[in-house]
């Protein structure tokens, strides 16, 4: 295999909730089919956890089929990554799985988006166009009515 991520075929991947548990099930489309049990690492920013899994070949490359418990990948997006024996490196899946608690469960394919989204603007006042629009006008009749209200007076 590979340095380079592992890419995904998204139309044949999917994770799933059943109960307490997330199944997930990835086609990796690398050119070297493997086969047999893996070790797949969640990684999101310090946290990392490993589960079991199964890699079959097939004839678009290998289905990768791993479970992990709901609570544990919790409301963030983790990153995959795939280890083939003892000693080997993790080598990166194209892929993340997104388990908030009581939403579908979401696997993002592709790769993971790099560096952070420039702040919000902040909120500007919505501009009234009618209140706008008659604000010379409440001028006007404010000046009218003190000078009515002035004349009477003396």
């Amino acid at each position: 295999m590979v340095a380079n991520p592992i890419p995904v075929d998204e139309t044949r991947s999917l994770a799933y909730r059943d109960g307490a548990d997330v199944h997930i099930v990835v086609q990796l489309t690398d050119p070297e089919a493997l086969e047999g049990d893996m070790v797949v690492r969640f990684r999101h920013e310090n946290r990392k956890f490993r589960r079991s899994a199964t890699l079959v070949a097939n004839e678009g490359g290998s289905t990768l089929t791993v479970t992990a418990p709901a609570k544990r990948l919790g409301r963030v997006p983790w990153l995959m990554s795939l280890q083939t024996s003892d000693g080997e490196p993790f080598l990166r899946v194209q892929a993340r799985v997104l388990a908030h608690p009581g939403l579908p469960v979401a696997l993002l394919p592709g790769p993971a988006p790099r560096g952070q989204l420039a702040p919000p603007e902040p909120p500007q006042r919505p501009t009234d166009t009618v209140t706008t629009a008659l604000r010379p006008a409440r001028r006007v009749a404010g000046r009218l009515k003190r000078k009515l209200r002035g004349g009477k007076k003396g």
